[in-house]
């Protein structure tokens, strides 16, 4: 799969903490020119947009799967309002007029690390096949934590034959405002992850 940067430009970065400055550093021929970008793009294997969603910022970038590596075909980027995050994502994804190409394009939403909680961890319940939420009150054992109010999922694994499970959660409610301002832009959602994790399926 492409790789999906979800980037900002250098002047931004300043004011990223420091798992989304790394992020934001994949190489992806950013310094490829105008006219270069527009030959390769025409020889793209497949494109695919990154998306990021801050609290304060979204920024997008398209980028194009070519024979030299991922090229980085526009950058867009503006601040929002909590209330305007709909009428920001319809301007920032805009960038074909044909509402079929719009769809056919995955994008990826990366979610800033603070508004997340994941961890991979050793499986320690007797029932190796607990549902995510048993495992996340299991990690975060906090009284504090209504489950139900959080969405999680995860990923099980068995390195070594030692069984871990990869769990990711945020709070339904926050969720659930970044994909309702997703619904009606007719695009075609891939997934929506922790923006760090694109590091670790690149490396």
């Amino acid at each position: 799969r492409a790789a999906l940067p979800f980037c900002q430009d250098r002047r931004r970065q300043a004011s990223l903490p420091r798992a989304e400055k790394a992020f934001t550093n994949r190489l992806t021929f950013g310094g490829a020119g105008t006219t270069m970008k527009a030959l390769l793009s025409k020889f793209a294997k497949r494109t695919a947009v990154g998306l990021y969603v801050g609290d304060n910022e979204v920024v997008v970038r398209r980028v194009a799967a070519t024979l030299l590596g991922p090229v980085i075909l526009s950058t867009r980027s503006e601040s929002y309002e909590p209330d305007q995050l709909s009428n920001v994502l319809s301007r920032l994804l805009d960038f074909s007029p044909d509402r079929r190409t719009r769809s056919a394009i995955p994008i990826a939403v990366g979610l800033p690390s603070k508004r997340i909680f994941f961890s991979t961890r050793p499986i320690r319940t007797a029932n190796d096949q607990a549902t995510p939420q048993i495992l996340l009150h299991e990690v975060i054992q906090s009284p504090n934590l209504n489950i139900d109010d959080m969405a999680v999922d995860l990923i099980r694994a068995q390195p070594e034959k030692r069984k871990v499970a990869s769990i990711v959660s945020c709070r339904k409610k926050y969720l659930s405002g970044v994909l309702g301002a997703l619904e009606g832009l007719q695009v075609r959602l891939a997934r929506v992850e922790p923006a760090p994790c694109s590091l670790l399926r690149v490396a």
